[in-house]
C-alpha cells in the first residue's frame, strides 16, 4: 500500500494550519503555548486518516498506522523547524532573539534531546490514536451511512 500521499497529504494541511496560525498569533502578538501545536497536528492527522478511510474503505492497520505515525511525526520536527527558523529570522524583533539564543544554549544539549524525546513520544502516540481508533471509528461511522 502506498502512503505517501496521505503523509504528503499531513505535510501539507500541517504546514498550512502551521503558517496561518503563527501568521495570526504573531499579528495579535499572542503567545498560547504548545497546545495550538498539539492541536493542529490532531487536525492534520485526522484529516489525512479521513482520506485514507475514504480512499481504501478502511482503517490503516497496524503497520501502516505505525508508519503514518513515524514518518507525520518526523514530517511535523522538519516543518517546526523550518517555520520557527522563518518566524526567528524574519519576524522576530533582536532583543527576542538574543534572549532565545540565550535559552538555546543554557540549556545541555541532553536536555533539549530528552525534550525532543519526550515530545516525540507524546506526539507519536496521539498520531497512532488518531490513525488508529480515530480512523476505525471514522470507517464505521462511514459503513453505517452507506447502509
Amino acid at each position: 500500500m502506498k502512503l505517501t500521499k496521505y503523509m504528503w497529504y499531513f505535510s501539507a494541511v500541517y504546514a498550512g494550519i502551521f503558517a496561518l496560525v503563527n501568521v495570526l498569533l504573531q499579528g495579535f502578538d499572542v503567545d498560547v503555548g504548545s497546545g495550538v501545536n498539539m492541536a493542529m497536528i490532531f487536525g492534520a492527522a485526522y484529516g489525512s486518516a479521513i482520506t485514507f478511510v475514504k480512499d481504501n474503505g478502511r482503517a490503516p492497520d497496524k503497520k501502516e498506522s505505525n508508519v503514518l505515525s513515524f514518518y507525520c511525526l518526523l514530517s511535523t520536527y522538519v516543518i517546526s523547524l523550518l517555520g520557527t527558523s522563518i518566524i526567528v529570522l524574519l519576524v522576530m524583533p533582536e532583543p527576542d532573539v538574543q534572549e532565545l539564543k540565550q535559552l538555546l544554549v543554557s540549556l545541555s544539549p541532553v536536555i533539549w534531546i530528552v525534550i525532543a524525546i519526550v515530545v516525540g513520544v507524546l506526539y507519536f502516540l496521539m498520531l497512532k490514536f488518531v490513525f488508529g481508533w480515530g480512523a476505525r471509528k471514522y470507517a464505521s461511522t462511514l459503513a453505517r451511512r452507506k447502509m
